[in-house]
């Protein structure tokens, strides 16, 4: 399978009206991003499907786009220019920049989703490894865990337990080295994703409820006074302030901009075992602190994972 989608091949921009495999996720939204670039950078891009039964699928696809964003420039411009930024270190997709007579007149800083209509609707606005982030005064999951490690290693069977052994940080500090390595380069990490991989449809099989119930545990012995409350209200503000989230589905273009929707008050229940719910400033909005492994359970990438939520009225 390609790792990336050609956008000069015009059956791919079927993309934009069906639901993909969740495993092609990467990929198809890598592709919507650079077809999106395309379609404001490029005059020219509609010439890759003219002569092709796609060829209408294009333009309603050029024409809700622009037609939603220019909503977001009350001044003359004649062009638009897109520059994608990519890596870890930017917390949105693009920038936006509307043009007149080769003159920027505005950017605005642009976050692409897609398949949703509203941002709550979206599994999370934001998401963060628990390893260096401060989200408690003096309690940390990893290490939590990590005091549970012998426990974890039982829940496998017999063989497996007795790779795991062997190969088990012996200190904290080096488990903490490998905990958010994705690849899962360490043999410690290799043999629980080789046998999560292998068993992907057992939802319940041992070491997996040994996870989710570590997550449990230690989130019930959280109050308030442990979080460390004003630096992740400013830190989810940070991210999200400023930006435009530009949502898909089915090709149709909205927006939605969060900021006075994420200003959390300082009061927590939790929900479901792994998650922290904040309420909101603005009435009816929720944010949702879900602790999850990333990369498998128990394997790699404990992180929080953060949804928008509006209360049904």
């Amino acid at each position: 399978m390609l790792n990336e989608l050609d956008i000069n091949e015009p059956s791919n921009i079927l993309c934009f009206y069906e639901k993909n495999k969740k495993c092609d996720n990467d990929k198809c939204n890598k592709y919507r991003e650079k077809v999106i670039a395309q379609i404001l950078n490029n005059p020219l891009y509609f010439q890759v499907f003219k002569e092709t039964k796609y060829y209408k699928q294009y333009i309603c696809l050029d024409k809700n786009l622009k037609r939603e964003i220019s909503k977001h420039c009350d001044s003359n411009y004649d062009s638009f220019k897109v520059k994608i930024k990519a890596g870890r270190s930017f917390n949105y997709d693009f920038d936006l920049i509307f043009m007149y007579k080769t003159k920027e007149i505005k950017t605005i800083k642009i976050e692409f989703k897609y398949g949703v209509t509203t941002i709550t609707n979206y599994p999370e606005i934001y998401s963060r490894y628990v390893k260096n982030f401060p989200m408690f005064t003096n309690k940390n999951y990893i290490e939590f865990f990590y005091d549970k490690l012998d426990e974890f290693i039982e829940q496998f069977p017999e063989d497996i337990s007795k790779q795991l052994q062997e190969y088990k940080p012996q200190t904290l500090a080096n488990y903490l080295k490998i905990i958010n390595d994705a690849k899962h380069k360490n043999k410690f990490q290799d043999i629980i994703y080789k046998y999560s991989k292998a068993n992907p449809k057992k939802r319940n099989i041992s070491f997996r409820r040994f996870v989710n119930q570590s997550i449990s545990d230690f989130l019930q012995d959280i109050n308030i006074e442990d979080i460390n409350f004003d630096f992740i209200k400013d830190n989810i503000s940070k991210k999200q302030n400023g930006k435009i989230f530009l949502l898909c589905k089915e090709c149709f273009f909205t927006t939605q901009i969060i900021d006075n929707l994420i200003v959390m008050k300082k009061e927590k229940r939790i929900i479901n075992g792994n998650t922290l719910v904040f309420n909101c400033t603005e009435p009816g909005y929720q944010l949702k602190w879900l602790l999850r492994w990333k990369n498998h359970h128990g394997c790699a990438g404990p992180a929080w994972q953060v949804k928008l939520h509006k209360k049904k009225s």
